[in-house]
């Protein structure tokens, strides 16, 4: 996998910290925020369990901690976002808390005229820079090794090389 030695990572929705734990595992600083205690527990527990220095705390996608602002060089959401209502709510929320430069990431179900988190990106930038944004086409890639085998793989499509993350 990609190089994350030092990069600041945000994972908004961490759940059961699968995402947290394999950026950890690369090197990351990661922070997790989930709505639920039960699953920032599931988290922490998780770190803990493979001695990773992952910070998670309870926190709402629609409204993540003021102090966060501009602090991370990616901010990624695996799965997390689709469940907010309106789901752009998350995502510029994760725009807000990356530094300049930084990069926000996202996984959904569905394709991209299924699923509104597959539009959010393109429509944000329409109405920040008013330009029609390119048409959004996924980068494929090799999956990412999960931290614990699942009893079924899920297909994993990288967006993010190791060029293009902020340091």
């Amino acid at each position: 996998g990609a190089p994350l030695e030092g990069v600041a990572v945000l994972d908004v929705g961490c759940g059961t910290g699968a995402l947290a734990v394999a950026a950890c595992g690369r090197g990351a600083l990661v922070t997790g925020t989930d709505v639920s205690s039960s699953m920032v527990e599931c988290t922490a527990a998780r770190a803990e369990a493979a001695q990773l220095p992952i910070s998670a705390r309870v926190a709402d996608g629609r409204s993540l901690p003021l102090e966060y602002s501009g602090s991370f060089g990616l901010a990624l959401s695996n799965f997390g976002s689709i469940f907010v209502q309106p789901a752009s709510e998350s995502v510029e929320e994760m725009l807000r808390c990356v530094r300049p430069g930084g990069v926000v990431g996202l996984t959904a179900w569905g394709g991209h005229h299924e699923t509104e988190a597959f539009q959010l990106i393109p429509t944000l930038a329409r109405n920040l820079f008013g330009d029609p944004a390119p048409a959004v086409t996924p980068a494929v890639g090799p999956p990412l090794p999960p931290p614990v085998p699942p009893a079924v793989t899920p297909a994993v499509t990288p967006a993010v090389t190791p060029a293009a993350i902020p340091t």
